[in-house]
């Protein structure tokens, strides 16, 4: 699978920053204190769009972007489909979150069992194609295609497990989240790797620290043994 900005469709894109705008301004409750309004440092912090015309807003992005989803597989008929997906099941879960409803729960328990079945554990590979300059001696720059395995999309399933648990309290969805996050703890740094400066997942040695800074949680950017490369959407996703 190969990822561009322009294989995403613009129904997806619209759907993320509407579900955002309505999930930002619904009212919700922390540690007992209820919020209905934006931190006043905030730009703009005044909501004048009432709860219901966001409810609205963000079932009408939802709905827009179903009709293009492929309910029979669960996934989206484009490249880079697994992990669009996943950010879609979180969007469906964060909406019952905020409604506090269950309109999506039987179809997100539908979806997870087949994205697990199609790459067990959710340990699933994203390939990114980038374009890079190079020199040779025939051609003084060339640009050169280098092709990706990225491990960061799989995970984005128990993000998307951990939205339906806090949803629907349903021990299922805990279970998506925690083989999600099992699948990238074969790829995460713990302390007795970084103190023995080696991984049983790579090859390569392993450093101790960045600028002073213990790589100690750290996520493995790719699966190929000879790289030793963390990245910080992976780790951030593995500690969510």
């Amino acid at each position: 699978m190969i990822l561009s900005l322009s294989s995403v469709p613009s129904s997806i894109m619209r759907l993320r920053r509407l579900t955002l705008s309505f999930l930002l301004g619904t009212s919700f409750t922390a540690s007992g204190q209820a919020f209905s309004s934006s931190p006043s440092q905030w730009r703009k912090p005044q909501i004048t769009v009432s709860p219901e015309q966001r409810i609205s807003l963000a079932a009408n992005a939802i709905q827009e972007t179903m009709n293009i989803f492929n309910q029979t597989s669960g996934q989206f008929n484009v490249d880079g489909n697994y992990v669009y997906s996943g950010v879609f099941y979180g969007q469906m879960a964060d909406f019952d979150l905020a409604t506090n409803g269950t309109r999506f729960k039987d179809l997100l328990m539908t979806y997870f069992l087949k994205a697990e079945a199609l790459n067990p554990g959710f340990l699933a590979e994203f390939v990114s194609r980038l374009r890079s300059l190079a020199s040779s001696p025939t051609y003084r720059f060339f640009f050169r295609t280098i092709c990706l395995r990225q491990l960061q999309f799989g995970v984005m399933y128990g993000w998307a497990a951990v939205r339906a648990y806090s949803a629907y309290h349903e021990s299922a969805f805990l279970g998506f989240a925690e083989r999600s996050w099992g699948s990238m703890r074969l790829y995460t740094l713990s302390n007795n790797d970084v103190a023995a400066g080696k991984s049983p997942r790579k090859s390569v040695q392993v450093l101790k620290d960045c600028s002073g800074a213990s790589l100690s949680g750290g996520t493995f950017y790719i699966r190929d043994d000879k790289s030793s490369t963390l990245s910080g959407l992976p780790t951030g996703l593995f500690l969510t």
